[in-house]
């Protein structure tokens, strides 16, 4: 999580309900996610969002 955060210092590191908003870099993806309302991962309620990084030229 440093080196996304790195790049952009200002990303929020918790959610709405004080959960961790975890940052994950797994080429050629970046996963955005956090347990949600209820705290626990795993369940409807969490947030996610997955964003393709195309390749580098």
């Amino acid at each position: 999580m440093d080196e996304i955060l790195s790049y952009a210092p200002t990303m929020p590191r918790t959610d709405k309900w004080g959960n961790e908003i975890k940052y994950q870099r797994e080429r050629p993806e970046f996963t955005i996610s956090s347990a949600g309302q209820n705290k626990k991962l795993g369940t409807d309620d969490d947030m996610k969002a997955i964003l393709k990084v195309p390749p580098s030229e």
